[in-house]
């Protein structure tokens, strides 16, 4: 009989592409079932590739963001700045493709930040998206006054 492989908490943050801390916030919130070991995390890997599959169904911009943490948010802002920003124009495809309609209220807010509006003629209705109330901060280390752009759309980096 074949004996499930285990992935450490490190192992685990490695193949889904998040940080340790990120992974170790999944396990202890009973996200993905891990046990733990005395100071670390033991997953199943089938466990992980099972969270990749579900996680697969939506992009992390159409994600309802209700319980998320700061650090949830940062990794949306990483993701949706690198689409944008990226200079070889990979995402584009994916920026025109985008239905503004279900994407979460936050990563709306993020979008205009961005000026994505101004170059994909599918995101022009969020030249009008409203600003995040009370402000969200994305970053352990928030700059304030460093991105006004985003600070108009309450998410201080």
């Amino acid at each position: 009989m074949k004996r499930p492989k285990h992935l450490s908490a490190r192992q685990a943050a490695a193949a889904l592409g998040v940080s340790k801390a990120y992974v170790c916030r999944l396990f202890s919130r009973g996200i993905i079932p891990a046990e733990k070991v005395d100071t670390d995390w033991i997953v199943a890997e089938k466990d992980i590739r099972k969270y990749q599959d579900d996680k697969r169904g939506a992009p992390l911009y159409y994600r309802d963001t209700t319980d998320w943490s700061n650090e949830d948010f940062y990794l949306m802002y990483r993701w949706l700045d690198k689409m944008v920003n990226d200079r070889k124009n990979r995402f584009d495809d994916e920026l025109t493709s985008i239905d503004p309609t279900r994407l979460s209220f936050e990563a709306g807010a993020m979008l205009k930040a961005t000026g994505a509006y101004k170059r994909f003629p599918n995101l022009g209705c969020l030249e009008d998206h409203p600003p995040i109330t009370p402000p969200i901060v994305v970053s352990t280390y928030p700059c304030p006054g460093a991105f006004p752009a985003f600070e108009e759309m309450g998410i201080i980096l």
